[in-house]
Parts: C-alpha cells; sequence; structure tokens
C-alpha cells in the first residue's frame, strides 16, 4: 500500500514506542498520577510531527490567525445574491 492508513498507524507506533518502549499500548492502563500531563504533550507533539511529514499543517497559518481575529460577530446574510440553501439535502 502507497501511504495508506497502514503507514500511517505505523508511523504512530513507532513515535508511540519512543514514549514507552518496553509497554505495549494494548496492556497499558491509564496511569493517574502527574505524570498524565507529559504523556499528553507528547502526543500533542507527536501527532503534530506526524501531519508534518504527511504534508499537513498541524497549526494554523499565522495569516489564517490574524484574519480570525479580525470576526468582530456572526456573519450577515444582508446581499440579495445570497440564496437561503438550507432546504437543500446536503451531506458531509
Amino acid at each position: 500500500m502507497d501511504g495508506g492508513v497502514i503507514d500511517g498507524h505505523a508511523a504512530l507506533g513507532h513515535h508511540l514506542a519512543l514514549i514507552a518502549p518496553n509497554a505495549s499500548c494494548r496492556n497499558r492502563r491509564p496511569r493517574m498520577d502527574h505524570n498524565r500531563h507529559v504523556d499528553r504533550s507528547d502526543l500533542i507533539r507527536i501527532a503534530g510531527e506526524v501531519m508534518a511529514e504527511r504534508g499537513l499543517e498541524p497549526e494554523f497559518p499565522a495569516a489564517v490567525q490574524a484574519q480570525l481575529a479580525m470576526i468582530t460577530g456572526p456573519g450577515r446574510d444582508e446581499d440579495r445574491h445570497i440564496r437561503d440553501l438550507t432546504a437543500l439535502p446536503w451531506c458531509s
């Protein structure tokens, strides 16, 4: 398979092995101590690295964040060219 889900799972497994090389993901129980934050931050970092390796941007670019900061409220639909399409079927 070329670049499919299996490769993504293998990459994530490789990164998880770096966090806990002697632990099996299936047998590992969640820890309820202060290290939970460390584990979460490691997973966030790993997810970002894997996304970047796949050509994705894990964070919004600065230009997008600047544009979002300019939004002061909900959009307005006062333009007569805007049609209400809410009655049409759709899927996502």
